[in-house]
C-alpha cells in the first residue's frame, strides 16, 4: 500500500501516477532470467554403455587437407565417431527443450504478481469544483485456491521428466544411426579394398598372359578372357569407390557435423558379437527412454487433469486500497474480496479436454510398448540370422573358395587348368567375400540397435 501525505492534491496525484508507472515498467524489464539445470549437450552422459561407447577424446582421427571451412578426418574409429556425435543437432535440441522445462519448473507454483492500483475517482469536470475528487492507491492480489499452485508445479515437474526422457531417446537414436552408418562405411571400405586388389591382380594376369602369348605358351582367347575380366573388375572397382564415398558421406551426416568430412574409418570386422538373451532384454522394456517418455505423457496428463479440476474453483481477488478525500482531507482504507461467479464457464470443458488427452496418452503408451517389443524381437532375430550367416561364410565357405583359387593358380602355372576355370573360381571367391561383408555389416548394424537394450540391462 502506498501512503499519501494529507496535503496531497490532484496534480500531485498525477505526478505520482506517472512515477509509479515508470517504476513498475522498469521493474518488469529488469526481471531475472531463469536458468535450467539440464546437462550440457557437448559432453552428455551417454545412456549407451559397453563396446563402442564414446571415448573421452579431444580429437578424432588425423586431420587432412579440406576445403576452406571444412574439417577432414581420417582413420576415424567407432568411439571417436560417437564422441563427435555428442553435439548432434537432435541432442542439442533435446537438451534445449530440457533447459526450457527446467526454466518453467523454476517459476511454477508461484503466486501471480500483484497489480498496483492508482487512480482518481469522482473528480468533477467543472473547474470550480477542484479538490472534490478521491485519490485511490493500493494493490490487488489474486490468490488461487483449490490446490491450483501445487497442481501447476506437478505438471511442470512431469514435463521436465518427459524432457529428460526425450533427451535420452535422442542420444540413443543418434548412437544407433552412427553405429549403423559406421558399420556400412567399414564394410563398404573393406569391399572397396578387395576390389582394388582384385583389379590389380587382374592387371597382373593380363601382363602374364601377354608374356605367355608372346612366348607361344598361350592362345589369344586366354588373353581376351583376362582383358575382359580386368575391365569387369575395373567397373566394379569404380562402383566400390563411389559406394565408399557415399557411405563416408552418410557417416558424416549421421554424426551431425555439417563441416566434417570423413576420409576413412578404422575398425575390426571380426570383432566378437555375442547374441544377448532375448527374454532378459524384454524385461527391460519399461526402462527404454521412448517408453519412459510415453508414460511421462501419461503422468503429465494425469496431473493436467488435476490442474483442470482445480481451475474450476474461482480465484480469490483481494483488494487493499488507500482512499483520500480531497474535499474533507480524510484518509480511509478499503478492503475488498472478489470471486468470479462460474455462470457461463464452469471449467467443465477444460476438464473434458484434459481427460481426453489423458486417455490418448495412455493409448499411445500401450502402443509404444507393443512397437518396442516388436522391434526388439525383430532385431534379435535379424542379429541371430546375420551372425549365423557370417560364421558359416567365414569358417566354412571362404577358406574353401580361397584354397580352390590357390590350387587353380598352381595348376594353371603347371598347365593342368585353364584360365576360364581360374576366373570362375575367383568370381566365386569374390562373391563369397561380398556375402560375408554384407552379413557382417548387417550384424554390426543390428547389434548397434540392440546395444541400447543391453545398456539398459546393465543399468
Amino acid at each position: 500500500m502506498i501512503p499519501f501525505h494529507p496535503g496531497l492534491r490532484m496534480s500531485q496525484v498525477s505526478a505520482t501516477v506517472l512515477l509509479v508507472t515508470a517504476l513498475l515498467t522498469a521493474g518488469c524489464r529488469s526481471g531475472g532470467r531463469a536458468t535450467g539445470s539440464a546437462p550440457s549437450p557437448a559432453a552428455p552422459s551417454s545412456p549407451v554403455a559397453g563396446p563402442g561407447r564414446p571415448a573421452e577424446t579431444e580429437t578424432a582421427g588425423a586431420a587432412s587437407p579440406a576445403p576452406q571451412g571444412r574439417v577432414a578426418l581420417t582413420g576415424v574409429t567407432l568411439d571417436q565417431a560417437l564422441a563427435l556425435a555428442a553435439t548432434h543437432p537432435a541432442i542439442v535440441a533435446a537438451a534445449s527443450a530440457l533447459n526450457a522445462a527446467e526454466g518453467d519448473l523454476a517459476f511454477a507454483g508461484r503466486l501471480p504478481n500483484p497489480a498496483a492500483v492508482i487512480r482518481v475517482e469522482s473528480s468533477p469536470l467543472n473547474s470550480d469544483s477542484r479538490g472534490e475528487g478521491q485519490a485511490v492507491a493500493g494493490v490487488v492480489q489474486t490468490i488461487p485456491i483449490g490446490g491450483r499452485l501445487d497442481a501447476s508445479r506437478r505438471v511442470a515437474e512431469a514435463r521436465r521428466d518427459r524432457a529428460r526422457h526425450l533427451l535420452d531417446e535422442a542420444r540413443l537414436e543418434v548412437t544407433r544411426r552412427v553405429r549403423g552408418a559406421f558399420a556400412t562405411a567399414l564394410c563398404v571400405g573393406e569391399f572397396a579394398r578387395l576390389q582394388e586388389e582384385s583389379w590389380a591382380t587382374a592387371g597382373e594376369r593380363v601382363r602374364l598372359e601377354q608374356s605367355r602369348l608372346a612366348a607361344g605358351d598361350s592362345i589369344p582367347d586366354d588373353l581376351a578372357r583376362a582383358e575382359i575380366e580386368r575391365e569387369r573388375l575395373l567397373a566394379a572397382r569404380d562402383g566400390a569407390r563411389a559406394d565408399r564415398a557415399e557411405a563416408l558421406l552418410a557417416l558424416a551426416g549421421a554424426i551431425g557435423q555439417p563441416d566434417l568430412e570423413v576420409g576413412s574409418v578404422e575398425g575390426n570386422l571380426e570383432a566378437a558379437l555375442e547374441l544377448p538373451t532375448l527374454e532378459r532384454l524384454v524385461t527391460r522394456l519399461g526402462a527404454h527412454p521412448r517408453l519412459a517418455a510415453a508414460w511421462g505423457d501419461v503422468e503429465s496428463g494425469e496431473r493436467g487433469l488435476l490442474l483442470a479440476e482445480a481451475q474450476r474453483i474461482p480465484d480469490l481477488n483481494l483488494d487493499l486500497l488507500y482512499r483520500r478525500y480531497d474535499a474533507t482531507e480524510k484518509d480511509t482504507f478499503d478492503v475488498g474480496v472478489a470471486v468470479a461467479i462460474p455462470l457461463f464457464d464452469s471449467g467443465q470443458g477444460r476438464v473434458r479436454e484434459a481427460a481426453a488427452e489423458l486417455s490418448g496418452a495412455r493409448a499411445r503408451a500401450h502402443l509404444a510398448r507393443r512397437e518396442l517389443e516388436t522391434e526388439l524381437r525383430a532385431s534379435h532375430s535379424r542379429l541371430a540370422r546375420a551372425l549365423g550367416e557370417s560364421r558359416i561364410l567365414h569358417d566354412a565357405i571362404l577358406p574353401r573358395t580361397e584354397a580352390l583359387v590357390r590350387s587353380l593358380e598352381r595348376r594353371l602355372t603347371a598347365g593342368d587348368a585353364s584360365l576360364a576355370e581360374l576366373l570362375t573360381a575367383r568370381r566365386e571367391h569374390q562373391s563369397a567375400r561380398s556375402e560375408w561383408l554384407d552379413s557382417v555389416r548387417e550384424a554390426m548394424r543390428v547389434w548397434g540397435d540392440l546395444e541400447s537394450w543391453m545398456a539398459l540391462d546393465r543399468r
